[in-house]
C-alpha cells in the first residue's frame, strides 16, 4: 500500500530496504500489538511518507546532505488531515490529531497541544504544508486514487476504533478530569506501537531477522515454579505463614482483570507469593507478561535472583529481563541511531524494574522512554512496597494503573505491608476492582511478635557510632539504616576502623547494582555463619531485601520505612524473645532534597510523643494514624505542583491553564481535541533528582565485558552489542550534576566509543567499600 521501490534505509553494510518493505513490515507489528490494530496499521503506513521525496531518495541513495537533512516525519499528517474524509464526526477529527502527533513525533517525542503558557506551536506548523522544505505536493502526486482509496477504509475502520475507545473510557472514568487524562494517555500509547515497531523493525533489518509474534507458553514455567514452592520447608511458624498467604494467591489466580491489593506483613514471602498468583492468572487470563516493579531505592538483582532461581532459568535465557532505573538507553533526541536501536524493549515474559523507569517511562514525551508503553498492555504489573511512591506523583500514577487496567487488560497488584490509601485521595481517581483485597491475611502474624521499636533521643554521627557499636557488641550484629547517601558514608568512615572484629559493609545508589549485590551476598555468608558484622546503608535495603538481623538501628523517617526497616530484624523468627529496632533522629542528616521523608520523619516524632510508652507503633491503628496524617492538607501536592503552570496532572488532563492562556492571548477558544502539554509535563516531571547522569564503573565483570564491545566491529549494528549493553546496566551509577563536573575536571571520564555516548568510570574514582567517590583513591594505585 502506497510505496513503491523507493528506499527506506540503508546500513553500515549498504544493504537496502525499500519504503514498501519497511511500512509493511512496521504495519505489521504495530497491528499486532495494538488495542487498536486498524488505527496502528494506518499510523503505520503514513509514519515516514516523506521519504517518498526526490531529496530524501537521493539522499540515502548517497546524494549529498547530512543525516536528517531532509524532513521526512510531518508530511504523513499533513496528508491524513487534507485526503481523509471525516464528515466532521469528532472521532474522525480526534483520530486526525492522534495520527498526526504520532507521526511527527516518531523520532523525537510528542509536543504540547497547548503549551502552558497558551501557545500552540504544534498546531501551528501543521498549517504549514506548503513550505517548500516538506516537499508535500510533490510526496502527495506520487499517491495513486487507487491508494488514496484503501487509506481511506482503513481510516474508517480506524475510526470506528476510535468511537469504541471513547465510549470505553466514557465508561470507565468517574469524572471528567480522569477521562481527559486518559486521553492522551491513549495518544501515548499508540505513540508507543508506532515507536516499538518502527525501531524493532530497523533493528531486525540491521541484523537480517524477520519478526515472529508469539504468546508466552506460561504453562511450562508454572509447573517449575510449583514442583520448587513444594519442596519449600513448612516446619516453623513463619513458614506455615508463608505456605498459607502463597496458597492463598494461587487460588486467587482466578480473579477478573483489575487492579487488587496485597497486604502482606514483611517477611511473609510477598515476592514469591505475588509472582505464584501473576504465573496462574497470566495462564487463565492469557496475559503477555509479568512486570514486576519494585521502589526505586531497592536492589533489583535479589528480586531478579529470587525469581530465576525458583523458575531455573540461566541469567541470558531471555525470560526474565532487569530494566534498571539508571539505565544506559538514550535520553536526548540527537543519539546515534545505533544507539536508538540498542534501547531496552520490553519483550521478555518476565520484566524486573523500578518505580522510577515506571513512571519516567510512562509519564516522559521521549520516543526512547515511551516506547515501554506499548509492552505494559495485555500484563500482570505487580508493584511491590507502593507506599515507596513519592506524595507528589499519587494522582498521575492512579490514572496510569487505571488506565492500564481498564483500557489496556492489565492486572495490576499493589503489594505492600503498610497499604496507603491510594484510593480515598481527593480525585478518587484509582479505579480498583470490586473487591479489591486480593486475600486476607490479617490475622496471619498477631500471634509472632517479633520486633519492638524503641524510641530514642537525638544523636549525631559519632554518638550514633558508639551506640552501634555498643548495639553490635549485645547482639552479635548490627544493621544501621539512614536517610541519605552522605550520612551513610560519613558513619561508615567513622566505624569502619573502630569496630574491632566486627565486618563492617556499606550499602548505597554510589555503588553499582553488581556491587550492592555482591555486599548482600557477603552479608548474608557473614550472618549464616556467625561472623561479626555490621551494615551501613540507606533506604534501598528496607524493600524487598531478605535478610535478617539481631538490632536494627534507623534514623528517624516515616512509619512505613520504619516498618520496612524492622523487617529487617529477626525476620524469620530466629529469636523467641522480640529483638529491638531502634529509632532516632540523626543530628546533621540534611533532609533538604527529600521533603518526603522529612514529612514523614515529623509525623512520626508526633505520633510517638502522643503514645504511651510500651505501644506497639507497628500496629494497624499506628500506622492507619500514620497515613491518615501523610495524606491529609496534600491533595494538591498529589498532582504535583509545578510554579506558575499549575500542575503536571492539569497539564495532562484538560489543561484549563493551557486553554485560558491561548484565550487571553487570542481572543479565541482552543478548536482542538488535544490539549495536553505533553513535553511541557515531561520536562517537570522526575521521581528522583533529574540532573543525574549514569556511568559505567569498571567493576568485576564490567572491565570485560567492555573488551568484548570494543572487539566488535565498529560503526555496525550487531545483535552482540544489544547484549552487552545490556549487561552493562548492571555496573552502571548514577552520577549528580557537582558529581560529573568534578570526574570530568579530574578527566576520571572516558567513553566508551564514538557511537553511543555512554561514559566509563576509571577504576581509580571506584571504591570497594562505597562505590563511585570524586577524589582518587590512592589504595586503587599501588600495585
Amino acid at each position: 500500500m502506497v510505496y513503491g521501490t523507493e528506499l527506506a534505509r540503508k546500513n553500515s553494510r549498504d544493504k537496502t530496504q525499500s519504503m514498501f518493505e519497511h511500512a509493511k513490515h512496521v504495519a505489521d507489528i504495530s497491528t499486532a500489538i495494538s488495542h487498536c490494530p486498524n488505527t496502528s496499521g494506518l499510523i503505520a503506513y503514513l509514519h515516514d511518507l516523506g521519504k517518498l521525496s526526490d531529496a530524501f531518495q537521493s539522499y540515502i541513495k548517497g546524494g549529498s546532505g547530512e543525516r536528517g537533512s531532509v524532513i521526512h516525519a510531518w508530511q504523513g499528517a499533513f496528508l491524513a488531515d487534507e485526503i481523509f474524509i471525516d464528515h466532521g464526526a469528532p472521532e474522525a477529527l480526534l483520530l486526525k490529531e492522534m495520527m498526526a502527533f504520532c507521526i511527527t513525533a516518531h523520532h523525537n517525542r510528542l509536543a504540547d497541544g497547548i503549551a502552558p503558557d497558551g501557545t500552540t506551536d504544534y498546531f501551528d506548523k501543521l498549517q504549514n504544508a506548503d513550505d517548500a522544505k516538506y516537499s508535500y505536493h510533490e510526496i502527495k502526486n506520487k499517491i495513486t486514487d487507487s491508494e488514496k482509496a484503501k487509506l481511506q477504509l482503513l481510516f474508517e475502520k480506524a475510526v470506528c476504533e476510535i468511537r469504541a475507545l471513547l465510549d470505553h473510557i466514557q465508561n470507565a472514568y468517574r469524572s471528567p478530569d480522569s477521562a481527559a487524562f486518559a486521553l492522551g494517555l491513549a495518544v501515548k500509547y499508540l505513540y508507543s506501537c508506532l515507536v516499538d515497531a518502527d525501531r524493532l523493525d530497523a533493528y531486525l533489518f540491521d541484523v537480517n531477522e524477520e519478526f515472529l509474534y508469539s504468546n508466552t507458553d506460561w504453562a511450562p514455567l508454572t509447573e517449575i515454579f510449583e514442583r520448587n514452592i513444594a519442596s519449600f520447608s513448612s516446619g516453623t511458624d513463619i513458614a506455615k505463614i508463608r505456605k498459607s498467604i502463597s496458597d492463598q494467591c494461587k487460588a486467587a489466580a482466578d480473579h477478573e482483570t483489575g487492579i487488587y491489593q496485597l497486604l502482606v506483613p514483611t517477611g511473609g514471602g510477598k515476592t514469591l507469593s505475588s509472582l505464584r498468583f501473576a504465573l496462574h492468572h497470566c495462564k487463565k487470563q492469557k496475559k503477555k507478561r509479568i512486570i514486576y516493579v519494585i521502589p526505586y531505592l531497592s536492589i533489583i538483582e535479589q528480586t531478579a535472583k529470587s525469581i530465576r532461581d525458583i523458575l531455573e532459568v540461566e541469567e541470558d535465557s531471555g525470560v526474565i529481563f532487569e530494566h534498571h532505573s539508571n539505565t544506559l538507553e538514550p535520553e536526548d533526541d540527537g543519539a546515534s541511531e545505533t544507539r536508538k536501536r540498542m534501547a531496552s524493549r520490553w519483550d521478555s515474559p518476565i520484566i524486573i524494574t523500578t518505580m522510577v523507569q515506571f513512571l519516567e517511562s510512562v509519564m516522559s514525551s521521549k520516543s526512547g522512554k515511551l516506547r515501554k508503553f506499548a509492552s505494559m498492555a495485555d500484563s500482570v504489573i505487580i508493584f511491590d512496597e507502593i507506599q515507596s511512591m513519592p506524595i507528589k506523583a499519587i494522582h498521575c500514577f492512579n490514572e496510569i494503573v487505571s488506565f492500564l487496567s481498564k483500557i489496556l487488560n492489565a492486572t495490576v497488584l499493589l503489594c505492600s505491608a503498610t497499604q496507603p490509601a491510594l484510593a480515598s485521595t481527593q480525585r478518587s481517581n484509582l479505579l480498583l476492582a470490586a473487591h479489591p483485597r486480593l486475600i486476607d491475611c490479617a490475622n496471619e502474624f498477631k500471634h509472632m511478635k517479633r520486633v519492638n521499636i524503641a524510641a530514642e533521643p537525638e544523636r549525631d554521627i559519632f554518638s550514633t557510632a558508639d551506640f552501634t557499636m555498643d548495639k553490635a557488641g549485645e547482639n552479635g550484629n548490627c544493621l544501621v539504616i539512614v536517610n541519605t547517601r552522605n550520612a551513610a558514608l560519613e558513619l561508615f568512615d567513622t566505624i569502619k576502623n573502630r569496630a574491632v572484629g566486627f565486618e563492617v559493609l556499606h550499602l548505597s545508589t554510589s555503588m553499582c547494582a553488581a556491587h550492592r549485590m555482591e555486599i548482600i551476598r557477603k552479608m548474608r555468608a557473614h550472618l549464616n555463619g556467625g561472623t561479626k558484622v555490621i551494615c551501613i546503608s540507606t533506604q534501598l535495603i528496607e524493600a524487598g531485601v531478605d535478610i535478617s538481623f539481631s538490632c536494627v538501628i534507623r534514623s528517624m523517617a516515616g512509619l512505613d520505612s520504619i516498618a520496612q526497616a524492622a523487617g529487617r530484624c529477626n525476620r524469620n523468627g530466629e529469636s523467641a524473645e522480640p529483638k529491638k529496632v531502634y529509632v532516632f533522629p540523626l543530628k546533621g542528616e540534611s533532609l533538604d532534597r527529600l521533603p518526603d521523608i522529612r514529612m514523614g520523619q515529623e509525623i512520626t516524632q508526633r505520633i510517638i510523643q502522643s503514645k504511651e510508652p510500651g505501644v506497639d507503633l507497628l500496629d494497624e491503628e499506628a500506622m492507619s494514624e500514620f497515613y491518615d496524617q501523610y495524606f491529609n492538607g496534600q491533595d494538591r501536592r498529589m498532582d504535583y505542583p509545578v510554579g506558575q503552570a499549575g500542575s503536571i496532572y492539569a497539564m495532562l488532563s484538560h489543561n484549563k491553564d493551557g486553554k485560558g492562556n491561548y484565550r487571553n492571548r487570542t481572543g479565541r477558544q482552543f478548536s482542538h481535541f488535544i490539549t495536553q502539554a505533553f513535553r511541557s509535563a515531561d520536562a517537570e516531571f522526575s521521581v528522583l533528582d533529574k540532573n543525574t547522569t549514569s556511568v559505567v564503573a569498571r567493576y568485576g565483570g564490567a572491565k570485560k565485558l567492555i573488551d568484548e564491545y570494543r572487539n566488535q566491529p565498529r560503526s555496525v549494528f550487531t545483535r552482540e552489542k544489544v547484549q552487552i549493553l545490556k549487561k552493562l546496566q548492571r555496573f552502571s551509577v548514577p552520577l549528580y550534576e557537582y558529581e560529573l563536573k568534578k570526574l570530568l575536571e579530574r578527566h576520571a571520564l572516558s567513553p566508551l566509543d564514538e557511537e553511543t555516548g555512554i561514559l566509563l568510570l576509571d577504576e581509580n574514582y571506584y571504591s570497594q567499600d562505597t562505590g563511585a567517590v570524586s577524589d582518587i583513591i590512592q589504595d586503587n594505585l599501588i600495585v
